[in-house]
């Protein structure tokens, strides 16, 4: 018996190049089906998952298409709730000349899949620039969003920051500065994210989203150091992209270069044909493969992926990421003596925080 996740990650795969046609030929019984629905349901994969059943290529009872119909309807209607959160949020940037993007769900729900039901998705993205990420977080406060967390100084997410997720009542917005916390995040040019934007038309608007490349690497960034395990979702996204849209191939790896991300480019890809069982072969797929990241990513890495990782371990190898001495002694004099309301709000954190630092405190500039 296959588990939920190896079923889900079968489903993640439907319909891409070189994926198996065929997932299962006999309907689950309700030991299985039970397990995978939930599983289906909370990856957000439910539009791939009914595209599946009707295609013949996962076997099912008419009552588990109905069920699984019924479970797909529910994520369309918070896809359509989410959409004009972000129409909303966006005409509030507007208005203020705040320059902002799309990111993941929506801007690639429309972009890069051929139907844009087939990507669910639980939150909005958006990116914003630095110097007014005040500004914006300001605003969605001003219209009844509570962040979730406080910085540890003020103006420190807007220097070197990820971001932070806004209750907005029942939903969220996660606002970012950057893709990830820690020596990725701040190895990124953002100025390269605000280049040469496309229009994503949405509930009877347009909303600006990242270009190919950035969308791209932007994948690859959630997929490889987003979460724990990768969500089947991530691991789709990095494939979708790379098996359906022409991408320059020394474009790509000369951006992930750039930005000191080869490993996570590299770890994206392979995370996503590894775990989705795909055969297909393309230039970029071959480019990203004969890459040779340099070992100070590889020691990066570790600090999301390796024993001991966590969000103080990323922040203190985030301080190599920094260039020059200013910069370094501001982002550590945050961390190491934030404000006592910051302190207050994470039980333990100077001592997390301390043996994180230990944990790096070889680890040389990721350059």
């Amino acid at each position: 018996m296959s588990s939920p996740r190896v079923l889900a990650l079968r489903v993640a795969s439907f319909g891409l190049p070189g994926a198996p046609p065929m997932i299962n030929d006999i309907p689950l019984g309700e030991n299985e089906w039970g397990p995978l629905r939930d599983e289906v349901a909370r990856t957000r994969i439910t539009g791939h998952f009914v595209a599946a059943l009707e295609a013949g290529a996962f076997a099912s009872t008419d009552a588990q298409r109905a069920e699984a119909m019924r479970s797909h309807e529910r994520a369309l209607a918070l896809d359509l709730v989410l959409e004009r959160l972000l129409v909303h949020a966006g005409r509030r940037f507007d208005a203020a000349a705040i320059e902002y993007r799309a990111l993941k769900g929506t801007a690639l729900s429309h972009t890069v899949y051929s139907r844009p039901e087939l990507r669910s998705y639980g939150d909005i993205d958006l990116l914003v620039r630095g110097k007014q990420y005040d500004d914006a977080l300001a605003l969605l406060v001003e219209a009844g969003g509570r962040p979730h967390f406080g910085e540890p100084r003020p103006g420190f997410t807007r220097l070197f920051g990820k971001g932070v997720c806004v209750a907005m009542n029942a939903l969220e917005i996660d606002v970012h500065r950057s893709f990830v916390a820690g020596p990725f995040g701040l190895s990124i040019d953002t100025d390269d994210l605000f280049a040469n934007p496309i229009a994503v038309p949405l509930a009877g608007t347009e909303v600006p989203a990242l270009p190919a490349v950035p969308r791209f690497l932007h994948a690859c960034y959630h997929a490889a150091l987003g979460d724990r395990v990768a969500r089947p979702v991530a691991l789709r996204d990095v494939a979708q992209i790379l098996t359906t849209t022409h991408l320059e191939h020394d474009e790509v790896m000369a951006t992930a270069r750039r930005w000191r991300g080869e490993i996570v480019v590299q770890r994206a890809v392979l995370l996503a044909w590894l775990g989705l069982g795909l055969t297909a072969e393309n230039p970029l797929l071959r480019a990203v493969l004969a890459a040779h990241p340099k070992g100070s990513e590889r020691r990066a890495l570790q600090a999301y992926v390796g024993t001991g990782h966590s969000y103080a371990t990323q922040a203190a190898a985030g301080i190599w990421a920094l260039p020059g001495v200013r910069a370094r002694a501001a982002y550590a004099s945050a961390l190491l003596l934030p404000n006592r309301e910051y302190a207050r709000e994470r039980d333990g954190y100077l001592a997390r925080w301390r043996r994180a630092g230990a944990l790096v405190r070889d680890g040389r500039p990721v350059r």
